[in-house]
């Protein structure tokens, strides 16, 4: 029984395999929709970048020219995901550190309120 679920595990992960492959190789490429580990000819880059509305922030120009390296393509949007992530974490952790305060206030009158208690009773 596990031999049968062996294979039809493999054989599931080889059609997926073949499914990329086929889909990948397909010809079809918008050049400012997709990621490629190919860099783009000179003459083929446009003139000017498409505008498009984009959710997630996209951080400033590097300083410095992109090298066209194999991350080359994803600094810019890195930059942006880690800039949301910060902003995000920041907001977090204020919130967090809000109720941290709130419980530890409201456990210190508990443990006065207790300890007034103990102490009046003796």
């Amino acid at each position: 029984m596990a031999t049968r679920r062996f294979r039809v595990l493999t054989a599931g992960v080889m059609l997926l395999a073949v499914v990329l492959v086929v889909t990948r190789t397909s010809g079809y490429s918008d050049p400012g929709r997709s990621l490629s580990w190919a860099g783009v000819p000179v003459s083929a880059q446009p003139a000017a970048p498409p505008v498009e509305a984009s959710p997630v922030p996209t951080a400033a120009a590097p300083t410095t020219p992109a090298d066209g390296g194999v991350l080359g393509a994803l600094r810019a949007p890195l930059s942006g995901l880690f800039h949301q992530l910060n902003s995000e974490t920041k907001h977090s952790a204020a919130g967090q550190y809000s109720i941290l305060q709130d419980i530890t206030s409201a456990l210190r009158d508990r443990i006065t309120e207790f300890l007034d208690w103990v102490v009046g009773r003796h």
